[in-house]
């Protein structure tokens, strides 16, 4: 006979920065990722978080990113560019939103934005939360009103008109 707990403990782990424990926190989770990863992120300039988006998404991982429009450096507009499914915010003020959620099945968020100056610089800190179904779904349900409230169409003219620029 298997008996299975009915209370199991939600996990979380939090890291600060300064330091690269929060983009080695991301990029190891992207690389855990085995089916799908959704992105809704305020501020996303970091090389390293984005290379390894790209590599995970050629190894098949469903990649969903939700960023706020920026200037050139937006690795939004880099990663739109290699085909990821990619929308910039058009329908609030801001997307100050900072969160990815992994497999369904971890949730990281905080005030970590996506960048080299938030890992060297800034004081900002990111969470980890796994086994929470309540609390991971929240986030998913948060995603896909976002994602879908979004205007894909007024994202895609925005995005290959940033392209057109560089």
């Amino acid at each position: 006979m298997c008996v299975i707990p009915a209370n199991i403990k939600a996990e979380t782990e939090v890291y600060f920065t300064p330091s690269k424990d929060c983009e080695n926190l991301i990029i190891s989770e992207i690389q855990q990722a085995q089916k799908n990863i959704d992105i809704a992120i305020y501020s996303f300039t970091h090389k390293r978080i984005a290379k390894a988006l790209i590599k995970a998404h050629k190894n098949g991982i469903s990649i969903r990113l939700l960023a706020q429009k920026s200037g050139k450096d937006s690795k939004a507009i880099a990663l739109f560019n290699r085909g990821l499914d990619v929308q910039v915010n058009n329908k609030y003020s801001y997307l100050h939103d900072k969160f990815a959620i992994f497999d369904n099945a971890r949730v990281i968020t905080g005030s970590y934005n996506w960048t080299r100056h938030a890992s060297n610089n800034n004081s900002e800190n990111c969470l980890l939360i796994k086994k929470e179904d309540k609390t991971i779904k929240a986030y998913q349900d948060r995603f896909i009103k976002l994602w879908q409230g979004n205007n894909k169409e007024e994202s895609n003219n925005w995005l290959l008109k940033q392209t057109s620029l560089k």
